[in-house]
């Protein structure tokens, strides 16, 4: 397997991981819950980083101001943190995905120190979307507004993407232990 292989493989599965999290952020489905009212009708309700949807599709920018005035002010704190840290985790990945190709476009000295910079930003983003999205189950098990609600479709996303970019930052990581250089001599024996 040729180094170029591998370089131009981690950027497309990286290109996945980044749009799994840019879908994560964007599709309100962090948190979800369904009942059946009295009356026999589904009804379902939903919230993601920044929207809060009802059965009629009736969304709404969550948490709301008037949410986050009284004793819930920590919890507003705690979601938008979390939100901060999961579009810093995207902004990592793209700074990631530039890095990758530049090394990819360089030469060999580019492409040796490169790659050891590389898993680090892949790690950095992986642990900053691993804290959201333990930070969002806990919330989701522990906090009383949640109670009968199950996680959603957009935390599945980002669990999968930073498990992703971990796979990818270990491989690469080991991969570079592995083989030897691009066009590094051998030693002849005596």
């Amino acid at each position: 397997m040729t180094h170029s292989t591998i370089y131009y493989s981690s950027l497309a599965i990286l290109v996945g991981a980044t749009f799994l999290t840019f879908i994560a952020i964007n599709l309100p489905s962090w948190a979800k819950f369904s009942m059946q009212t009295s009356d026999g009708r589904q009804t379902y309700g939903s919230i993601g980083l920044h929207v809060s949807c009802a059965s009629p599709g009736h969304c709404q920018p969550f948490p709301r101001e008037d949410e986050c005035h009284d004793s819930n002010g920590y919890f507003c704190f705690r979601w938008r943190s979390i939100c901060f840290l999961v579009w810093i985790s995207l902004i990592t990945d793209m700074v990631t995905l530039i890095g990758i190709g530049f090394v990819n476009r360089g030469g060999k000295r580019r492409r040796q120190r490169g790659w050891n910079l590389i898993p680090a930003l892949l790690s950095a983003a992986s642990i900053l979307q691993c804290i959201c999205t333990l930070a969002v189950a806990h919330i989701v098990n522990t906090d009383k507004r949640f109670e009968g609600w199950t996680l959603g479709l957009s935390w599945i996303l980002c669990t999968v993407a930073w498990i992703i970019s971990i796979a990818l930052a270990l491989f690469i990581f080991r991969f570079k232990s592995i083989f030897e250089p691009d066009g590094d001599y051998e030693l002849i024996p005596n």
